[in-house]
């Protein structure tokens, strides 16, 4: 009798082990199904450079109707690219007008822009626009502009993006042309005080975090 006890006790262990591996190689099929009956947003990538679309704007609003739930999660993870499709569908006027092929991603704590410029329009060959004396005519035509810094929300609805690093194609930019080129890309016809484009956020974001080429929107405690 022990010994067959023995013997079935052993065949549950194999089984569980068996059930165990199939369920480790078969999760992408079945995790994605779990998370979203819990109520969590899809799991995102690692850090990839990813076009900004109008699309993207649709799943980050999909994301925060979500936090908006009474009983709902109190964080969800989103793409840095659908962030920014929803963030710039909320911006007044025409922010980041003239930048084509726009692209983000996240590395560490930091996000990152890239698009497509025409250095004409920021004055690189003139003596009027936001590069103006910056470039002396180094640069022509379109060329490769390339942003990156640090997010936060300063204020319920008010996000910032603090800036400390702009390439135009291979060169700098220094922080005296960087205040300039953010009142350009914002709209404003002022200057910021520092190197930081200020952007709108739905009053449910409390908290804002990248990490794992994701960002992190957390519940406001409001």
């Amino acid at each position: 009798m022990f010994s067959c006890l023995g013997r079935l006790g052993c065949f549950a262990t194999i089984l569980l082990l068996l059930a165990g591996v199939v369920g480790w190689f078969t999760q992408d099929m079945w995790m994605p199904k779990l998370r979203a009956r819990a109520g969590f947003a899809p799991a995102v990538s690692a850090a990839v450079w990813e076009p900004v679309k109008s699309e993207g704007a649709a799943r980050g609003h999909d994301a925060l109707v979500q936090l908006r739930k009474r009983n709902g999660p109190v964080f969800v993870k989103v793409h840095p690219a659908d962030l920014a499709s929803y963030a710039i569908g909320l911006a007044p006027g025409k922010a980041l007008s003239g930048i084509k092929h726009l692209e983000s991603r996240a590395e560490g704590e930091r996000l990152y822009f890239r698009g497509t410029v025409n250095t004409a329009e920021l004055g690189a060959s003139a003596k009027s626009g936001p590069l103006s004396g910056v470039m002396d005519g180094m640069l022509r035509g379109e060329q490769q502009i390339t942003v990156g810094g640090r997010m936060e929300v300063a204020s319920p609805g008010h996000g910032v993006f603090h800036i400390d690093e702009v390439k135009v194609g291979e060169l700098r930019i220094p922080a005296g042309a960087v205040r300039k080129l953010i009142a350009h890309y914002a709209g404003t016809a002022k200057e910021n005080a520092g190197e930081s484009l200020p952007f709108p956020l739905p009053p449910e974001i409390g908290d804002v975090r990248v990490q794992k080429g994701a960002i992190t929107l957390y519940k406001s405690g409001r």
